[in-house]
């Protein structure tokens, strides 16, 4: 996934067993918790940071994790 700045990235879940979006560093430090309120079915980042700061350009990991613990991961990049 590539986002530029003033855009958002969606997450749109299939089933109600996410339960978490976390978006890290390719370090390992973490950017961003979302966490989904049912029945949403979809969830979004804005490129902010935990503090509402605009994340910087690069490349981010998500993992998308579930009630049962079980996760996906993948790659994003922010320009």
């Amino acid at each position: 996934f590539r986002i530029a700045d003033g855009s958002t990235v969606r997450f749109v879940i299939s089933s109600n067993t996410v339960s978490e979006v976390c978006i890290y560093t390719l370090s390992g430090r973490l950017v961003k918790k979302i966490t989904l309120s049912p029945p949403a079915a979809e969830i979004t980042w804005d490129g902010r940071n935990e503090s509402g700061e605009q994340a910087r350009r690069g490349i981010y990991i998500y993992k998308l994790t579930s009630g049962s613990g079980a996760a996906v991961t993948g790659k994003l990049a922010l320009k």
